[in-house]
């Protein structure tokens, strides 16, 4: 069937391109880099935005959510975040993208209004379902995923990861229900075959987060029309003042809780849950894990003022709460976001960021259920918008256990379907002379979104180099590539969270070059004072300068960051062996038996550092005794002192005292 458009050349020409690129999208992925798909779509989006800005100038119109001004608070706080973030180069990236977003809003939104648009949407979307689908199937049989759940996680089609995987499908359910039920002929075919296989998909690839989020979806649509009738019949000032009892009860809760917690004692303690776990079990991704990554992210809001840590900082603050989770005491991982959006926002841009921003969803809601109930609008309208409403709950259910505001497909899908909602309610046109204006400020907000995505697109690249080269121990290639971004100021921090200047310090420590070395640690430790292997080497570099008690200061500060960090512990230990502190070493030693039992019983290195530390601390606990009884225990084998050192523990007393209890045995 053809379309018709209306007879605006910005419109038809900026519709069609919105369809060509979501077209595109899922493909907006390069392997050559650490995450295939967040800086060549955050690029991807900076080129659409810009161009759609472009063609927005062609527009005979151009009308505005009245909404949008909520979307601009939420900005304004994030951006006033980037002031007190410790790191604004990483607070620019989510900021950034943040405008960027509101920007494809604002101009996809005229384009909502144009005649057959939805059709013209649900088609393009349809299709990219069944590529993503496609591609995912075809993954399920090369990695013989039917027969090793194991190998569920290699199957991530265009997305990055399953889970990731399973969220964009059940994104794309509105769209393809709408032209299941809506469509004509071969697109009605399109949709209820890309349905059937997003549900088969969803259902094998086992995210339960998603399954959740399927269920919220089926039962929103079911009940929306129901709801919207009961809401109606509420006046708009009743629900005014139930939405500002709201945001005062909300704001009190957090004031009552924050004045109960006892400031500044949460760092780097021991977490705990009420879920019972083996210790096997904890070394493992778990659900106990997520509960973790929860409760240190709410320490870390407890411990920071009502501005929270600063947009993209939480995973720079993040070590000094979470080191206790087992993945991260000895930085085998490091955590870049605590799998649930809210608490994301919460942590980073504070409690009136969080507000702001479930203020959108609320609104958002809230205006859906109104044009449902709105009979001036047509049945397909409507019910087109119960779809659409459907969806949104079930993103806000993985933005729950998940991040999907992180990912730009989820994302652009999202803001998508959030335009079409506000399509139906209440607009504004804006004028003329403030129309320009914000179309060119639109247009510039797209380019820099582009340039910010292609600066992180190269760092990616190299630091994949980075990587490679480090494994060799290719020193020279690895400060090659980190000098190639020594100009980038939009990269400073790979995915992982380490500095590039880490990845400099190491190739000048392990070329010999100590003094750079020890420059570009301390730029690392900068830019990133919690992260556990920065801090060592900042200290192994000042021990091999000579400065001891800078190096002890620094072995210090990672074990108040990560108290099980166990190459940590043992440097500490040899650092102060080596200064002649030998009761500190030894100190430190029965305090960390317990933990290298429980984490790292087979340590390689354990043995020969208690060996010596408890022969030091022999020798100098026997220097009073008189020089019989010092030769005595001096020529004793050192298995037998150690068995002494290992009594000594079980029993809680010194080594001194259990020499003398040994003693007792003996003829002096």
């Amino acid at each position: 069937m053809r379309v018709t458009l209306k007879k605006d050349l910005g419109s038809s020409a900026g519709l069609y391109l919105l369809v060509f690129s979501l077209l595109v999208l899922p493909l907006v992925f390069v392997n050559d880099i650490l995450d295939p798909c967040l800086a060549p779509r955050y690029s991807f989006l900076g080129i659409l935005v810009f161009l759609l800005a472009i063609f927005s100038f062609f527009q005979k119109s151009w009308p505005i959510p009245k909404l949008g001004g909520v979307f601009l608070l939420f900005i304004i706080i994030e951006g006033i975040s980037v002031i007190s973030s410790h790191s604004p180069s990483e607070a620019m990236g989510p900021l950034l993208r943040d405008l960027l977003l509101l920007g494809f809003m604002l101009l996809v939104f005229p384009l909502a209004t144009v005649p057959r648009a939805k059709f013209l949407v649900a088609r393009v979307i349809t299709v990219v379902s069944l590529i993503i689908s496609a591609y995912a199937i075809y993954q399920l049989n090369h990695f013989q995923a039917w027969q090793d759940g194991e190998m569920l996680y290699q199957v991530t089609s265009f997305m990055g990861h399953r889970n990731l995987l399973a969220s964009a499908i059940l994104l794309s359910w509105p769209w393809l229900l709408f032209l299941s039920l809506k469509g004509r002929s071969f697109w009605r075919f399109l949709g209820i075959l890309g349905l059937l296989i997003s549900l088969f998909l969803i259902v094998i690839l086992e995210s339960r987060t998603v399954w959740l989020a399927a269920i919220a979806f089926v039962v929103v649509y079911g009940s929306s029309t129901l709801i919207s009738k009961l809401i109606v019949k509420l006046k708009a000032k009743y629900w005014l003042i139930i939405f500002s009892a709201f945001i005062l009860s909300t704001l009190m809760a957090f004031v009552i809780i924050k004045q109960k917690q006892e400031g500044g004692l949460r760092k780097a303690q021991e977490l705990k849950t009420s879920v019972n776990i083996s210790s096997q079990e904890e070394k493992n991704f778990t659900v106990s894990e997520r509960l973790l990554l929860w409760k240190a992210t709410l320490n870390m809001v407890w411990d920071n003022g009502w501005g929270g840590v600063g947009a993209g900082n939480w995973k720079i603050q993040f070590p000094a709460y979470g080191s206790d989770i087992w993945r991260a005491r000895q930085g085998m991982v490091q955590f870049q976001r605590p799998h649930n959006d809210f608490l994301w926002v919460l942590s980073e841009l504070g409690i009136l960021g969080l507000l702001s921003y479930l203020t959108i969803f609320i609104l958002l809601i809230f205006s859906a259920f109104k044009s449902i109930s709105n009979t001036a609008l047509s049945k397909v309208e409507r019910q087109f918008i119960r779809l659409l409403l459907a969806g949104l709950v079930a993103y806000l259910v993985v933005a729950f256990f998940s991040f999907p505001r992180e990912r730009l497909f989820h994302q652009i899908v999202l803001y998508l379907g959030i335009a079409f909602i506000l399509s139906y309610g209440k607009k504004a046109e804006l004028k003329t002379t403030f129309a320009f204006p914000l179309k060119t400020l639109t247009a510039i907000i797209g380019l820099l979104g582009l340039t910010f995505g292609l600066n992180w697109w190269q760092g990616e690249r190299l630091s994949l180099k980075i990587n490679q080269a480090r494994t060799e121990g290719n020193w020279a290639a690895l400060l090659a590539y980190a000098d190639e971004l020594k100009g980038n100021k939009f990269y400073q921090i790979d995915p992982v969270s380490i500095p590039i200047s880490f990845y400099r310090g190491l190739a000048h420590l392990n070329l010999q070059n100590y003094s750079q070395s020890k420059i570009d640690f301390e730029k690392a430790f900068r830019l990133h004072p919690n992260n556990i292997h920065v801090i060592n080497n900042l200290a192994n570099i000042n021990l091999l300068q000579g400065e001891v008690d800078a190096a002890i200061k620094f072995y210090q500060k990672a074990l108040e960051v990560s108290p099980k960090y166990l190459d940590g512990a043992l440097n500490l230990m040899s650092a102060y062996y080596n200064v002649g502190r030998i009761q500190d070493a030894y100190d430190f030693l029965l305090k960390y038996e317990p933990i290298f039992a429980v984490d790292r019983p087979d340590h390689p290195s354990l043995g020969a550092y208690r060996k010596a530390i408890v022969m030091a601390q022999l020798r100098f606990i026997t220097e009073p005794m008189s020089l019989q009884r010092q030769e005595y225990w001096l020529s004793l084998p050192e298995e037998q002192i150690l068995i002494f050192y290992d009594e000594a523990r079980k029993q809680k007393i010194s080594l001194e005292e259990k020499l003398e209890q040994a003693s007792l045995s003996f003829y002096f």
